[in-house]
């Protein structure tokens, strides 16, 4: 099984280009693109459906990363806590009423469904990357032809075409990146006429690089643990803190 966390580690599109001296006065590392912040905030709205969800994602060197979320439904609102450890290993704590299991792993989509979305968007407004990106800048693209995919190894999803985005990106003072996009696209139900849906997303990003919140010390009481591979489970039971589960996770992977 491929890691859930391909798309925010690995990022959805590579390229290289020459930084210009303003561009290196934004504190951003050559190279850098939009799908390696060290942390990220989106919030997500759909606008009719009753649905607003805002995550917040840090990723460390070590190769995890630790989602928190907020979503709220019509039935209520849910919170809690997804930390995967070397795309291995899925942790998660609060949720309270998401089940158990397949239900409980599953938590870990929508976030990473949309991230990738925003990822996506991103790099097709404003191609040049974030290091390029330091005054407001207005933001636009359409297709007409060709659908959005979307694969994170634990989930699919899609947009089909036409669809369009725009908005406005632009360099908070201290550094960050702050976006508003308004994403429409057209859904077709076999027998009715086609509609149009919306997505606003919101939130920021922050390239500098930071500590990652969790330390290894940190106690597994009141998380529930969820291997990511399938010959794995059980292998992690004896594991009482996050430490202990990097290092397994390290012995698995041959390291």
């Amino acid at each position: 099984m491929r890691s859930i966390l391909a798309p925010l580690l690995l990022g959805l599109v590579l390229f290289t280009s020459d930084l210009s001296a303003e561009e290196a006065q934004a504190g951003i590392a050559p190279g850098t693109h939009w799908a390696q912040p060290w942390f990220a905030r989106l919030d997500a709205r759909f606008p009719g459906q009753g649905f607003h969800a805002r995550w917040d994602f840090y990723r460390c060197d070590c190769g995890d990363a630790w989602i928190k979320a907020e979503e709220t439904l019509p039935e209520g609102i849910s919170r809690g806590e997804m930390l995967l450890v070397g795309g291995r290993v899925l942790l998660v704590r609060g949720f309270e009423g998401r089940g158990e299991g397949g239900e409980l792993r599953a938590v870990i989509d929508s976030p990473m469904l949309m991230l990738q979305l925003l990822f996506v968007l991103m790099q097709k407004t404003a191609p040049d990357g974030p290091a390029a990106l330091i005054e407001r800048r207005e933001l636009a693209h359409a297709d007409e032809i060709y659908p959005l995919q979307l694969e994170t190894g634990g989930a699919q999803g899609g947009f089909p075409a036409p669809w369009e985005v725009e908005g406005i990106a632009y360099r908070f003072e201290d550094g960050s990146h702050r976006f508003d996009l308004d994403f429409a696209f057209e859904m077709q139900v076999i027998g009715e006429p086609a509609s149009r849906s919306e997505i606003d997303l919101s939130g920021m990003f922050d390239y500098q690089p930071r500590d990652f919140p969790l330390a290894p010390d940190m106690s597994l009481e009141g998380w529930t643990l969820i291997p990511l591979i399938e010959d794995e489970a059980g292998t992690y039971e004896s594991a009482d803190n996050l430490g202990f589960i990097r290092e397994m996770v390290q012995s698995r992977r041959g390291g």
